[in-house]
């Protein structure tokens, strides 16, 4: 018989006391509080929050399935509250009565000077799960049991249980039955949790396994990771304990001060003060602040790229704080992932930074990142990401901060002023009292009879307060002559390279290695755009020589070397850019010329491209081949070669199509930047051959004309090069493909010379279907606008630039179908004199960086937002229009000029092409307004037909499209006293000019000989820029596309069909003639195509309900469900009616009718059963409620055939006999 807590200890039975008091105290001020904010019936409380508890129960598991029997019990039981547990209690108090967590949360023990009510609520509750969950089984001192009464009991006066309560509480005697009852009650809630914590356990670990690969798989497919390991050990091994001290110190305070506001510590000084070593040890010394780290390299330009920067820092800042990887990993979850390659260095960081850190709070420690070498990055780069710096890092979270060393360059010095930087100065006593620790460290081996400071003594004034000449002259094989020799050594890190390089000299000539390839080794590597791979050493050590004496060559000179490089990743650098800087300079012997060492690698990478060419294809390529694809380029280029043939000779080679292929698979953005670069400077160089320079602007555009595609399947590259028919790339590419690439499969186009696609620069794809679209006043940037987000684009590479998503601009649509299929949208446009955007208002405008800013101009007692707008061709004056209001602005001078109301909202508003006249139209009038006579409308008719200003004309005019229905449209010129010329009646316009602004381009382009490329290239809107191109963007399409307008029209000129692909895009159907020779296509108009290889054809068939199929290709023809019929405009007024008509067979070129079918009439649909049988479905009746009847019929050419009668859902097919004889 289980004995009695009666019969028990003292301390078991202070155990059950408190949990008595928690169970019953706790149970009763829960309850009470729900009471006070639900006091109404509890069945009609909680029907109403059904909708809330349910997720909790369904799908987060909060509430268990016992505790929602208790919430909803089966009918005819009602909900009891005297059956809620403590846990049950809280779940309703957190998610139904409006409580508001204390500051620390709902799961972590409030701070005892928190006595609210939610705070005490969750007292109560850890009370229960975290002291006492097993207190039955656990003895409780006197003296533990007095101090955990009178926490409890203070949380539980607190929130209303009498004082008297809990006295009697402890001072009662419990008996045997209310010691059952109340661990009876403890122990069912416990099993609750115990069942439901086992099946969610398991469910866990089954899930975790699969979240964790599934985020480790999207941060490591997004990010660039490189811990820096190796370089912190590298420098590390240099530290000398006892050393910077004084720094350290100071970055100790900073990073323990929490009321600090300076975010960056910046260590700058010289050459060799050995400020990578401080950064090294810092990482190695906070270990609790340490966040991540980025060590600039001057020979890596991996490293030095500021995209590589930000990609790294994030994917190391993952692995210490998790809640910004978890919404890292949730912000990289949909397309932006896939757009952060294309981002710009301050998209990145919105995407990357700010976005996460957004929704962390304060984690009350500070995370450090570590950044050095700030001015090794890549000179290019060096002043955007230093003002990046400047701009963006206060944008992130106060808790992080950075430690930034850097040399003390004048350009960043005074960038970074206003951050305090720490100077490590040469004869700073603190420096020398670092150097002479140092070389005592280094010394302490000596003889106790050498007068030990004062050799110290030397050394430090020799040094020149240079942290890097101690450690390097230590580190010298001859550093046992410092003693004996203390009076001979070289003064400064410059002389002590200039004793070691002349030391070299006897061992160079032992291996037979002469002075001037001992220059051509050197300026290699200090030329190197990052580190050498060492077969480019071979090679150049070769010459004539077999390639593994070669090697063995080279391994004996990297030892004599090998105090002054670095090998690593089977590539070799010099240790430090000191070197560098050393052997440039023109005072000693060893100096290389920059020019000759880029000569050098230029060759070296040629040859390296040749054997690439002999080699067998792979789809890898080894270190050395990589370099040369990726840097031979820059090398001719930096090499200023002045021989025209033997720089034509190297151009050639690194422009050769199969080179520029591997180039692609390699790297496509560097191979892109390596084509512009040459075509740059080809563009100085008129002694470069024309054949030569158009083979590399074909290159160009044809990799920025599919870049969105190249950049994941590079291997198609020739594939586009032979699609463009060029007369000496194509034939490259096809003889490429059938003969080293007959692994990828290709395809051979017939009619590309007369494809309107041949014109074509580059487009872009865009998110979604673009609404808005404007280009910038220097044609730098296109901004695109869609019904919900807006982007913007560079227009020299095609790359998105910044995007934002949650951006919505009003848009007043007319409800008349033609105004939505011809109105413009000008509501997202560029500032035609500051690089900003006005995104439909004129009070928050967007910066070139994606960013809001307050806009100049001041709207008072007019809106600030706008439906419409256009500019003057002066770029002074600026109109908007919204609902009825039409403004116009001085830009220059940044205020309204005037406010006018109209009789309706406006359809169209532009500026005449001499700025004086304003021309409005709205649904039914033109009316034309005078700049010069105070804005006074001087002109006004009714339109009749809906009309749109396209673009201005002359220096009084305007073109204007008249729209008459979808079909009939036609275009007029319309004068400021609307005199009307008619410009061709019926000439059907797809295309309207977006930048009205270019009315000098748009009026060439209207009186040119050919337009037909208007028509040819879609149906929208276009730019015509100042480089002779045109920018597409066709309605209802989510590209955009650049042309050559040349081209454009030579091509339209001689394009004899429709591209058989535009006549396939609308098609509801498509069919192929039982012989192959013929394809026929039917579109929701009911027009048939009918097209082979030489032409296409229109037959009108009539419409058809829910795009059921008219037509079926037969042995001998076609047959269809009904008449062939014409005309055309028919269509577009007549009724939707089903297919009408008797059925007919016609040719297959449906030129000629061979036989029609009475029998037959009503068909609706028709399905092919054999080439020489159809099916035919008859229509009996309109549908009647949900059921409809219908005949099925089948016809051969010859002969009869009997179908038995079969059901289909709610159709009936029946089958009759019938006979035809052609």
């Amino acid at each position: 018989m289980t004995s009695s807590v009666l019969e028990s200890s003292e301390e078991k039975i202070n155990g059950f006391k408190l949990m008595r008091l928690i169970v019953d105290g706790g149970t009763e001020v829960l309850r009470n509080i729900f009471l006070s904010i639900h006091p109404g019936n509890l069945h009609a409380v909680l029907s109403t929050h059904c909708h809330t508890l349910y997720p909790l129960f369904k799908t987060k598991n909060i509430i268990t399935q016992p505790q929602w029997d208790k919430l909803y019990p089966p009918p005819p039981r009602i909900p009891n509250i005297q059956e809620f547990d403590i846990t049950l209690l809280v779940i309703l108090l957190r998610n139904i009565c409006g409580l508001s967590p204390p500051s620390t949360g709902w799961n972590v023990m409030p701070s005892s000077t928190d006595n609210s009510r939610e705070a005490n609520i969750v007292r109560i509750r850890l009370f229960r799960n975290n002291f006492f969950g097993h207190v039955p089984g656990i003895d409780v001192s006197r003296l533990d049991f007095e101090a955990y009464w009178v926490e409890v009991g203070s949380a539980l006066r607190s929130l209303g249980l009498n004082q008297a309560e809990i006295d009697r509480l402890k001072a009662e005697e419990c008996g045997e039955e209310e010691v059952k009852r109340v661990r009876k009650e403890w122990n069912e809630s416990e099993k609750e949790v115990l069942i439901e914590l086992g099946r969610l356990g398991k469910k866990i670990d089954e899930s975790l396994k699969q979240v964790k690969s599934s985020t480790e798989g999207i941060l490591c497919e997004c990010l660039n990771e490189h811990d820096f390991k190796d370089e912190i050990q590298s420098f590390y091994v240099n530290y000398t304990k006892g050393t910077r001290e004084w720094v350290f110190d100071q970055v100790s305070k900073w990073l323990n001060n929490k009321s600090s506001y300076n975010r960056a510590f910046i260590v700058s000084g010289q050459a060799g003060m050995g400020k990578s070593t401080i950064a090294a040890v810092t990482c190695t010394r906070f270990p609790e602040f340490f966040g991540a780290c980025h060590f600039f390299q001057y020979n890596n330009s991996r490293y030095n790229n500021p995209k590589f920067l930000l990609q790294s820092l994030a994917s190391q800042l993952c692995h210490v704080i998790p809640e910004y990887k978890q919404n890292l990993t949730n912000n990289l979850s949909g397309n932006k992932a896939q757009l952060l390659d294309h981002q710009n260095i301050e998209g990145m960081f919105s995407v990357l930074f700010q976005e996460p850190f957004s929704k962390i709070s304060d984690p009350g420690k500070h995370f450090l990142i570590v950044i050095d070498a700030l001015d090794e990055c890549r000179q290019e780069e060096k002043h955007k990401l230093v003002d990046f710096i400047a701009t963006y890092f206060h944008k992130f979270p106060m808790f992080i901060r950075f430690l930034i060393t850097t040399r003390s360059e004048t350009d960043i010095a005074r960038k970074f002023q206003e951050l305090n930087p720490l100077f490590l100065e040469p004869d700073d006593e603190r420096n020398l009292k670092d150097l002479r620790h140092f070389f005592e460290d280094k010394l302490k081996t000596m003889s106790e009879y050498v007068q030990r400071e004062e050799l110290v003594e030397k050394l430090v004034k020799k040094s020149e307060g240079l942290m890097l000449y101690a450690s390097f002259l230590c580190k010298l094989p001859e550093n046992g002559s410092i003693i004996s020799n203390s009076e001979n050594l070289p003064a400064g890190i410059e002389e002590i390279y200039n004793r070691y390089f002349n030391r070299l000299e006897s061992e160079l000539r032992n291996l037979g290695i002469d002075e001037k390839q001992f220059l051509k080794f050197l300026s290699v590597i200090a030329v190197a755009k990052r580190p050498l791979p060492l077969a480019l050493l071979e090679r150049l050590l070769s010459s004539d020589k077999d390639l593994s004496i070669a090697g063995r060559t080279l391994r004996k000179l990297i030892n004599c070397l090998s105090s002054v490089l670095v090998i690593k990743d089977e590539s070799v650098s010099f240790f430090h850019k000191s070197v560098k800087d050393w052997l440039v300079i023109t005072n000693h012997d060893f100096t290389i010329i920059e020019t000759y060492g880029h000569r050098t690698l230029a060759d070296i990478c040629v040859f390296q491209m040749q054997t690439l060419k002999q080699n067998e294809v792979s789809s890898t390529f080894d270190l050395a081949i990589v370099y040369a694809l990726q840097y031979g380029t820059q090398h001719v280029l930096e090499a200023e070669i002045k021989d025209v043939y033997f720089l034509t000779e190297l151009i050639n080679h690194v422009t050769d199509l199969e080179v520029v292929h591997a180039g692609v698979c390699s790297d496509i953005y560097t191979t892109l930047s390596n084509l512009s670069s040459l075509d740059s400077c080809n563009m100085h160089n008129s002694s470069i051959c024309e054949e030569t320079q158009r083979t590399i602007r074909t290159l160009i555009f044809i990799i920025r004309k599919f870049i969105y595609i190249l950049k994941d399947v590079p291997q198609s590259f020739l594939q586009y090069v032979l699609n463009e028919n060029d007369d000496v790339l194509s034939p490259k590419a096809c003889a490429l493909l059938m003969t080293r690439y007959r692994g990828l499969a290709y395809f051979e186009s017939e009619d590309g010379k007369e494809n309107i696609e041949k014109a074509s620069i580059g487009r872009i794809l865009t998110s979604r279907q673009v609404l808005d679209i404007d280009i910038s006043p220097s044609e730098d940037f296109l901004i695109c606008g869609y019904e919900k987000g807006v982007e913007l684009f560079s227009l020299s590479d095609f790359k998105l630039l910044w995007k934002i998503d949650d951006f919505l601009v009003e848009r007043r649509e007319c409800a008349c179908c033609f105004c939505r299929l011809t109105k413009p949208h000008r509501r997202i446009v560029f500032h035609p004199l500051k690089n900003i955007i006005f995104p439909g208002q004129l009070t928050r405008v967007l910066n070139l960086k994606g960013k809001f800013e307050t806009g100049m101009l001041v709207c008072e007692e007019i809106p600030s937002k706008f439906t419409n707008c256009c500019f003057s061709h002066d770029n002074t004056k600026m109109i908007t229009n919204y609902d009825i209001h039409l403004t116009v602005w001085n830009l220059l001078e940044n205020k309204k000029i005037v406010s006018l109301s109209c009789r309706s909202e406006l359809f169209s508003i532009l500026f005449s092409a001499n700025d004086r006249f304003i021309g409005t139209t709205n649904i039914d009038e033109l009316c034309v307004y005078d700049t010069e006579n105070s804005y006074s409308m001087v002109s006004r008719c009714c339109c009749g037909n809906i009309k749109v200003l396209v673009s201005p004309f002359h220096l009084d005019s305007w073109y204007c499209l008249v729209v008459k229905s979808v079909l009939r449209r036609k275009i007029e010129i319309v004068k400021y006293d609307l005199t009307v010329k008619p410009v061709r009646e019926h000439f059907f316009m797809s295309m309207m000019p977006t930048n009205a602004r270019a009315a000098a381009e748009f009026q060439a382009v209207m009186e040119s000989e050919d337009r037909s490329w208007l028509v040819k290239v879609g149906c929208g809107s276009f730019f015509i820029l100042s480089n002779g191109n045109v920018l597409v963007s066709s309605n209802h399409e989510s590209e955009i596309k650049l042309f050559r307008l040349n081209e454009l029209i030579q091509n339209s000129k001689t394009m004899q069909r429709p591209n058989l692909l535009l006549s396939l895009r609308y098609a509801v159907s498509c069919s192929v003639s039982v012989d192959g020779r013929y394809v026929y296509t039917h579109d929701s108009r009911g027009t048939l195509r009918i097209m082979k290889p030489q032409s296409v054809t229109f037959k009108i068939l009539g419409l058809k309900k829910d795009n059921l199929i008219p037509f079926v290709p037969v042995a001998n023809g076609v047959f269809f469900c009904g008449e062939v019929r014409n005309p055309l405009w028919t269509l577009f007024v007549g009724k939707n009616e089903f297919f009408a008509g008797i059925p007919e067979l016609w040719n297959s070129e449906v030129t000629q009718r061979l036989a029609s079918f009475p029998e037959l009439t009503g068909t609706s649909h028709c399905l092919s059963v054999a080439q020489d049988l159809v099916a035919c479905i008859m229509e009996l009746q309109q549908r009647k409620d949900e059921n409809e009847l219908s005949e099925c019929s089948c016809w051969m050419h010859s002969g009869s055939i009997n179908i038995p009668i079969r059901s289909f859902q709610n159709e009936i097919l029946t089958a009759f006999q019938f006979s035809v004889t052609i």
